[in-house]
């Protein structure tokens, strides 16, 4: 098999396509091309190949056995807030300091957007939504300043976005909510 596999590379090394009872490999690069003459440019231009399955590949499918675990979860969630001003990761935060946000699709695609954002509810549910600047704005993490006008006490973290890992973002803003309790404290 290891020599097969060595073939096979060889065959897309040089440009060519590859096929045995089961796919077809074909090398391709996409991208855009400014003239028909430009070079390939890394930056602009990106190596794959195509991978066709053979109408033999295609009837065997039909014979795979499914076992349903479950759902994939498509919204992002929420994994851990830490607080930058003491550390803690136990659902406190500290009014007029930095918290962490750490978790999945939680990024604000638009922070312009005031639908989007982070959003720090307290226990009369009044909305304090971050207007600071976040200094740190990706899928996976987010840090936000919790506005020092939040009264001390319960609370909850709440990411409004817009964000998809897909070329547009959503029409709506999808609600993320931390599921542990957060307890807001003043210095």
């Amino acid at each position: 098999m290891k020599q097969r596999d060595e073939e096979v590379l060889n065959c897309l090394r040089d440009g060519k396509s590859f096929a045995d009872s089961l796919v077809q490999i074909s090398p391709r690069v996409t991208g855009v091309w400014a003239t028909s003459k430009a070079p390939f440019d890394p930056a602009v231009h990106k190596r794959t190949v195509d991978l066709t399955m053979t109408q033999d590949f295609r009837g065997a499918l039909e014979e795979i056995g499914v076992r349903v675990l479950g759902t994939k979860q498509s919204s992002g969630e929420i994994s851990l807030i830490t607080d930058t001003a003491t550390g803690l990761t136990d659902g406190t935060i500290t009014a007029g300091d930095d918290i962490k946000i750490e978790g999945d699709k939680i990024k604000i695609a638009d922070e312009a957007d005031e639908t989007q954002g982070v959003f720090i509810i307290d226990a009369e549910g009044k909305e304090h939504r971050v207007t600071r600047r976040l200094s740190h704005n990706k899928p996976s993490m987010v840090i936000a300043r919790v506005p020092a006008d939040v009264s001390a006490g319960e609370a909850r973290v709440v990411v409004r976005t817009k964000f998809t890992s897909g070329n547009r973002p959503l029409s709506n803003a999808r609600e993320i909510e931390y599921p542990i309790a957060c307890k807001v404290v003043k210095e």
